[in-house]
């Protein structure tokens, strides 16, 4: 951890890889219950599986790319934004 850093949050990464493929495979189930077929929930879980492994992937890159560049990963503080936010 660099000093005055966040570390990643690792259980926000692993409900992050368990919500996808639940909220895309529920989404599946009822498309499914609805045009009577079994195809849309294995295509939810999967698109689940690779869009919540992208977003982990994509958040921990930004967060290590921010701290190598010294930024702050909560945005702009009081002294750079020159004031008092109103």
């Amino acid at each position: 951890m660099s000093p005055g850093g966040q570390q990643p949050d690792p259980w926000g990464q692993v409900s992050t890889l368990v919500a996808g493929p639940v909220a895309w495979g529920a989404i599946g189930y009822g498309v499914d219950a609805l045009a009577d077929s079994h195809v849309f929930l294995p295509a939810g879980l999967v698109l689940g599986i690779l869009a919540s492994a992208w977003l982990v992937v994509a958040r921990y890159t930004a967060a290590e790319r921010l701290r190598a560049e010294g930024s702050d990963l909560h945005g702009p503080t009081e002294s750079t934004t020159g004031g008092d936010r109103r």
